[in-house]
């Protein structure tokens, strides 16, 4: 009976030996995949912070494949079109490049948790990263030539994060100066020395590229399409049709385009643009006391108050110009300081005109090529960028007459100021175009 006892257990002892075994031999075989064999990254060689230089420049990030493209037929509907999407994200616009077909925004800090009406920003995680950390994004479009004729529009928005290089306290002095109350003036600092054979001066606070925003830059192509879409839809005659409206929405004073510098003899005077302003002899100035406020574009007549009559350009100088004086107006005579305006002509910049319908008066020749001569520009159709619509007799001939309300209608759709001849040549004070 003592033997078979024994016999028991010895065989409860071998079997719990024996499952031990199988145990660390499985544990074994699950370590050892997972140890150390060689050493791994050694910090003397390859130090774990190691980055490539490359990434932190903007133009690593700005090189990178397009998340998004859009598709564009006219070239100023797509310019205007990316110009649009820009201020719809509120951006502000940097640099317009009409050569390279380049348009860059300026930088602007990213939306965060507590700003839901901004559009930009991507996703809700970088909505969360913009708010615990100082993160900025630049919005691009590079507008490409295809081979038909067409252009492709790649939207980029480049992510940047601020740093600020920690401050380090190596003496007692320094360390007063962290740690005292604002009373205590502490010296600026413009830039911090590393180790001058390895680093440069970096400044205290810089921006460095970290990616660009794909999921932002899918819904900037989106948005930017539907504008394109738009665009296209009332230039194919999409805006509705009405009566005329003769001057549109122009309520505003018009603006004064330069003054008088001075009095010459013989009933002369000088004003203060010429030919680096593109003015040339046979221009016609209105000319205004310089406290008036000019009329609107619907209030302008043939007598306006404050007006003093209108004047003719004979000679153009650098930066100057001689008139004459064509009609006085009122009891006050031109002194120096007073104000000049000429509906055409526009200091700075230049005023766009589309010409739609029959003209009585003059061909529409005489009158686009006047428009060009006294530095305006004529578009075909009329667009985003069009100012004023001038709008004659409605043709008889029913491809002009479709063309005809087609204008009307893009300029209602755009709230462009539409002007009949008549009071277009009123404007300009200039009633026999064709005798120049």
């Amino acid at each position: 009976m003592m033997a078979n006892c024994r016999l028991r257990m010895a065989n409860c002892f071998r079997r719990e030996a024996l499952c031990v075994a199988a145990g660390a031999a499985a544990l074994g075989v699950g370590l050892i995949p997972g140890c150390i064999t060689k050493p791994q990254n050694p910090s003397a060689t390859q130090p774990a912070t190691a980055l490539d230089p490359a990434t932190t420049q903007p133009s690593y990030w700005l090189n990178q494949p397009a998340a998004a493209q859009v598709q564009g037929r006219d070239y100023e509907r797509v310019l205007e079109a990316c110009r649009q999407t820009a201020r719809g994200y509120l951006f502000t616009l940097d640099r317009v490049d009409y050569r390279a077909g380049e348009i860059t925004t300026a930088p602007q800090v990213s939306k965060q948790w507590f700003e839901p009406w901004r559009p930009d920003t991507g996703t809700a995680y970088q909505i969360f990263a913009n708010s615990l950390g100082a993160i900025r994004r630049t919005l691009s479009f590079e507008v490409a030539r295809n081979p038909d004729e067409t252009y492709t529009i790649t939207p980029k928005v480049l992510v940047e994060r601020e740093v600020i290089l920690e401050r380090r306290v190596t003496d007692v002095s320094q360390y007063r100066l962290a740690f005292s109350g604002p009373g205590t003036k502490i010296q600026p600092r413009e830039a911090v020395t590393l180790d001058p054979e390895t680093y440069p001066d970096v400044p205290i606070k810089y921006w460095y590229p970290t990616s660009r925003d794909t999921e932002m830059e899918r819904q900037v192509a989106a948005r930017l399409r539907r504008a394109l879409e738009k665009s296209q839809a009332i230039a194919s005659g999409g805006g509705g049709t009405g009566s005329i409206v003769e001057t549109g929405t122009a309520s505003a004073p018009l603006q004064p385009d330069g003054v008088i510098s001075g009095l010459g003899p013989d009933g002369t005077l000088y004003i203060n643009v010429g030919a680096g302003e593109k003015v040339v002899p046979g221009m016609t100035f209105e000319i205004y006391d310089g406290r008036a406020t000019l009329p609107t574009l619907a209030a302008y007549a043939e007598h306006n108050p404050g007006s003093k009559g209108w004047v003719e350009v004979v000679s153009v100088g650098n930066g100057s110009s001689t008139c004459k004086v064509v009609k006085p107006d009122g009891n006050t005579p031109p002194r120096a300081g007073d104000q000049i305006f000429n509906f055409i002509f526009a200091r700075g910049r230049e005023n766009h005109f589309s010409v739609a319908g029959d003209m009585s008066l003059a061909g529409r020749d005489t009158l686009t090529a006047l428009i060009t001569r006294w530095n305006g520009m004529v578009d075909p159709l009329v667009g985003p960028r069009t100012d004023y619509l001038i709008l004659g007799s409605p043709p008889k001939e029913d491809a002009a007459r479709r063309a005809y309300e087609t204008a009307r209608g893009q300029a209602e759709q755009l709230k462009v100021p539409i002007v009949s001849e008549d009071r277009f040549n009123l404007l300009i004070r200039y009633y026999n175009p064709w005798q120049r």
